[in-house]
């Protein structure tokens, strides 16, 4: 018996220390982690003519095995505060700073230049802030800039002095301009840099995103030095680009900063969207589905969608899915436009909406197929509702179709403004441009005037389903 409790005691003391060590470590982890969480960096460069002289700052670092990485553009790199440490590819380190010296061969006399993957990483360690201060002696002329907020710039006795800090940490390229740059902020949100007078109405479009909350917003460089291009946080376009070129590059980079997961594959996404909003013409197919939306969305819709997308986005992020979901609601319908056109990306695909009403055929028979809204119009299910009526409904081919009651016969064509009745030809619908047959997902849909004009049924859109006798 007394073995037995000893037994339990033990069991019982072992399994109290495995916790409190459990609990320990899980309390530690966190701790490094809250530590981490605190992480900056401050990076000071001094330009002279011909290199930039580099010492930087990680703050309060901690953990084991952290990779450090050297890009290859750096040389004569040293380690410690005072340089004397051995420089390694993983390091060890409790709560310490952790400082690094380089230096980065650069020509000054460079019109023009954009440094990128120029400073020093360590993997896997997120930084919250990072400051970039850079002193340029007077002699040499140019300007810096980031995508970073320039927070202060002095011109000094000798020296020129640019601070930039920012909460993006992974991508900053530095922009090198001979020439001087004005630089301003949009409503106190969006760094501008450029160079000469500016068009400020070719920037009126910036307007509506400053009033969005919580957005990251890229810097937006206009200058005739560079080729426009696109990076992370930056979009550095001319001034002797078309208006809305630059509207289309500007909100294509927000979109991606604010709304991606990152998937390559979704980034013709973001390009039609901004596009759409900014009246743009794509010289490729997304101007295929750009003629789909509005020639099935009216500007009041439009403005409606994209507000719901960019600002009441639940989501947080922008997809195929979550397009189509907003698109319905504005139109009080289902579609499932975007989804196709991810998967048949590339081809024409046609935007059509399905309404959330059934349809009630003289007054007890509920059919199962959906009543389709395109280009404005409404279309019902041809053969099913023809048949239900009585009448014999044959497919001749894929653009042909043969009905009759075996009394009066009816030929109808997919895409030709025509139909025959008893071997006469005629007109569909003058002054209208109307398809009067589409053909969704292999079924076969005429417009509502088919049936009420030619077949003179009776057609009740009610609120709750539509009535047909």
């Amino acid at each position: 018996m007394r073995k037995t409790g000893w037994a339990i005691f033990l069991i019982l003391t072992l399994s109290l220390i495995g916790f409190i060590y459990w609990q320990w470590n899980e309390f530690k982890g966190i701790s490094i982690l809250n530590d981490q969480d605190k992480l900056e960096q401050q990076i000071e460069i001094k330009q002279k003519s011909d290199r930039l002289i580099i010492s930087h700052t990680f703050f309060h670092v901690n953990g084991d095995e952290i990779s450090v990485i050297y890009p290859e553009l750096i040389s004569e790199i040293k380690c410690g505060n005072e340089g004397n440490i051995e420089c390694r590819e993983v390091i060890n380190v409790d709560n310490k700073n952790v400082h690094y010296h380089y230096e980065i061969r650069f020509d000054s006399a460079h019109s023009s230049h954009i440094l990128q993957d120029w400073f020093v990483k360590l993997n896997n360690i997120p930084v919250n802030e990072t400051t970039i201060n850079i002193t340029v002696d007077n002699e040499i002329t140019g300007y810096w800039a980031t995508n970073a907020p320039l927070t202060f710039y002095d011109e000094m006795e000798n020296v020129r002095y640019f601070s930039f800090v920012s909460q993006q940490t992974e991508n900053l390229p530095l922009i090198w301009h001979k020439e001087p740059l004005q630089y301003t902020k949009v409503n106190e949100k969006i760094p501008l840099y450029y160079e000469g007078e500016i068009n400020t109405e070719t920037l009126s479009f910036l307007e509506v995103f400053t009033k969005l909350e919580n957005k990251k917003y890229p810097t937006l460089i206009i200058s005739n030095e560079f080729s426009p291009q696109s990076l992370s946080g930056l979009v550095i376009t001319s001034s002797n680009d078309e208006p809305n070129q630059i509207e289309m590059d500007w909100i294509t980079r927000f979109l991606m900063e604010n709304y991606s997961d990152g998937k390559e594959e979704e980034r013709w996404l973001f390009d039609l969207l901004a596009a759409y909003i900014a009246d743009y013409t794509p010289a490729n197919e997304l101007q295929l589905y750009i003629n789909e939306l509005e020639k099935n969305v009216s500007e009041e819709e439009k403005q409606q969608w994209i507000t719901l997308i960019l600002q009441d986005n639940r989501y947080g992020k922008i997809d195929a899915k979550i397009l189509d979901y907003y698109l319905g609601q504005i139109k009080n319908m289902n579609t499932s436009f975007f989804e196709r056109c991810q998967t048949q990306l590339g081809s024409y695909v046609e935007m059509y909406f399905t309404m959330n009403k059934p349809i009630i055929l003289q007054g007890n028979r509920e059919l199962d197929e959906p009543v389709i809204i395109k280009n404005q119009h409404m279309y019902l299910p041809f053969e099913t509702i023809i048949s239900e009526f009585g009448f014999d409904f044959k497919k001749i081919s894929d653009t042909e179709f043969y009905i009759t009651d075996g009394v009066d016969v009816y030929r109808f064509y997919k895409n030709r403004d025509i139909f025959i009745f008893n071997e006469e030809m005629y007109g569909f619908f003058a002054n209208e441009k109307i398809d009067p047959i589409i053909i969704i997902d292999e079924k076969i849909y005429a417009t509502e005037k088919v049936f009420s004009d030619i077949f003179k049924f009776e057609l009740y859109n009610l609120e709750e389903q539509i009535q047909i006798y």
